[in-house]
């Protein structure tokens, strides 16, 4: 289980669209807030779950233009 483990960090005051990160993501076992609302542990069932909640995470990341920097 510990295995099947993600920590992410988001930009403090950024609001999290959970349902899009856990599309087609079925053994989600538990998402524990860290740090006030900045840093998350989510563990999952599967290592197949943790990796389709990492590509809907790029997904996410690549659909935020706010995020992008350009140097």
């Amino acid at each position: 289980m510990m295995r099947n483990r993600r920590l992410i960090m988001v930009d403090h005051g950024k609001d999290l669209d959970w349902l899009a990160l856990m599309e087609n993501v079925s053994g989600l076992y538990h998402i524990r807030r860290i740090d006030s609302d900045k840093l998350f542990q989510i563990w999952f069932e599967s290592p197949r779950d943790m990796d389709q909640f990492e590509k809907n995470l790029y997904l996410a990341k690549l659909g935020d233009v706010n995020n992008i920097l350009i140097k």
